[in-house]
């Protein structure tokens, strides 16, 4: 079986686990630029590197697709980037759980509009949903298991609260 009929495998065993009626769309063209097995690649360097759990998004929106990461070593930190509508969306990792340079630069000009509590793998986890309004970008923050977790960019509220609902580790 290829890595994509095994993505489709396990995408259609959760949705019968779940009964989340979830619709899978292949995109088959040869106009891509990255693959599965490349976001795949990414984040086994980074959990090889870093020792860190890299989350996974079991629902991205239409047209978001993985673009590149980067690993920092010296800081403990790594972003994966990815391409929606024309803008980046990036996920931040940090192995510093009180990396409060990102976390206070959102407070100072954003809008904490929700939190989110989850359990994830038997623990309870709370998702910060902020706004930046002038910018209309939402982010996410989160930590799990001593490490810091910031995904965001150029999205809708909607759209990132339902891959807040499908993260998984």
């Amino acid at each position: 079986m290829t890595s994509e009929g095994n993505r489709l495998r396990v995408m259609e065993i959760l949705d019968q686990t779940f009964s989340t009626d979830s619709k899978i769309k292949v995109n088959n063209n040869t106009d891509r630029q990255y693959s599965a097995d490349d976001e795949t690649i990414a984040r086994d360097e980074i959990y090889n590197q870093l020792q860190v759990s890299v989350p996974e998004f079991f629902y991205v929106p239409e047209g978001m697709v993985f673009n590149s990461y980067s690993i920092v070593s010296e800081s403990g930190s790594a972003y994966i980037t990815y391409d929606y509508e024309g803008e980046n969306l990036i996920l931040y990792i940090s192995t510093d759980e009180q990396d409060n340079s990102v976390n206070n630069s959102t407070n100072d000009v954003g809008t904490l509009v929700d939190t989110i509590e989850m359990n994830i793998k038997g623990e309870n986890v709370e998702i910060e949903l902020w706004n930046i309004e002038n910018d209309d970008v939402n982010i996410i923050q989160w930590k799990y298991h001593n490490t810091y977790y910031e995904f965001g960019g150029k999205i809708s509220e909607e759209e990132i609260r339902n891959m807040v609902q499908h993260i998984f580790f």
